[in-house]
């Protein structure tokens, strides 16, 4: 009886959450603080595969670009997916600097300069699944954190940025495998 109420209440607080991002082929949904807003898509995803994740794809828009990981439960970052990200962002477009950080629910927004021109990175987690956005306009930062009066508009960085984290695994070695004698395996 013990185990049947744990298990119901299991299922009710698991039922009850929301992940922070969703898709479809035509929309983008972001749960963030209670609320969720969708942003339409134009392009399509370019699925990307590898042995460590369930679900991975990159998409490329004119305001953003969007690099979504999930991975299978038997494997793991090497570190924390966000600095992971910056770092790779760094390698990519090189003499960044980080100008602010907010923290809002499941969201992390940073703000980048380069050269007195600006975009916006948005780390989004929700315990299964890593969401890196790349804001070239500042929208979807505002809609995060509900401040459009705030949000920086001036000289965005003009850039097209068509990189993958996952595509960079082999010299980064971001993920690893737990395997059954608890010895870590890193998979490139």
């Amino acid at each position: 009886m013990k185990y049947l109420l744990a298990l119901c209440i299991f299922l009710l607080l698991t039922g009850c959450t929301q992940p922070s991002f969703t898709s479809s082929e035509s929309m983008l949904t972001i749960n963030n603080n209670s609320k969720s807003f969708d942003i339409p898509i134009i392009n399509k995803k370019e699925y990307k595969f590898s042995h460590a994740t369930l679900n991975s794809f990159v998409l490329n828009e004119k305001r953003f670009h969007l690099e979504y990981i999930k991975m299978k439960s038997q494997y793991t970052w090497t570190g924390l997916a966000d600095g992971f990200y910056q770092d790779f962002l760094q390698e990519k477009i090189k003499n960044l600097k980080v100008v602010s950080h907010q923290v809002v629910d499941v969201a992390d927004v940073f703000l980048y300069t380069k050269e007195d021109k600006y975009f916006y990175l948005i780390t989004l987690y929700d315990g299964t699944s890593n969401t890196f956005i790349i804001d070239y306009t500042g929208d979807i930062a505002s809609k995060i954190l509900d401040d459009d009066k705030n949000i920086k508009k001036i000289e965005q960085l003009e850039t097209s940025f068509s990189e993958s984290m996952l595509e960079n695994n082999i010299i980064g070695h971001y993920f690893e495998r737990n395997n059954s004698d608890n010895e870590t395996i890193v998979i490139p």
